[in-house]
């Protein structure tokens, strides 16, 4: 500082009078700085804003809106974006701050956290001639809804 702000003995600390001026300049800043860290602690202390979520339109039916049921009524101060579709979205131009997948997530800047494991099955009639149908070449899957 070029000044000394602190007197110092072996039984005493006093301010100089550089050192006074300086702590009463100084203490509205240091007020204000903790009132922003108490403010800034408070504010995310509940949970609150919009919260975008796309999930394929089964999953978001069966799975996710019982438990976004709950959600909403542990934290209402937080509104619900939900985008059921099976269509691939794209989760950063479409503003999604989370999207549910099935399968691997192909090369990506994403992060992805596995949620669960989906067993897909094919099932079919007892009177249903499997045999006579051969070996299938694809599946196209379609959800009703």
């Amino acid at each position: 500082m070029g000044a000394p702000l602190l007197r110092r003995s072996t039984r005493a600390l006093s301010l100089t009078d550089p050192g006074r001026r300086y702590f009463e300049r100084v203490r509205p800043i240091v007020r204000d700085a903790e009132l922003a860290q108490v403010e800034a602690l408070a504010e995310h202390a509940i949970p609150s804003g919009t919260l975008k979520i796309a999930a394929p339109i089964a999953y978001g039916q069966h799975v996710l809106a019982p438990k976004l049921l709950t959600f909403q009524q542990r934290y209402p101060a937080v509104r619900l974006d939900l985008h059921l579709s099976d269509e691939l979205v794209n989760v950063i131009a479409g503003g999604f701050d989370l999207a549910i997948r099935f399968g691997r997530l192909d090369d990506s800047n994403l992060l992805s956290r596995q949620l669960g494991r989906f067993d897909l099955r094919l099932l079919a009639s007892r009177d249903y001639p499997l045999e006579r149908a051969g070996r299938w070449q694809s599946l196209r899957i379609i959800v009703a809804s």
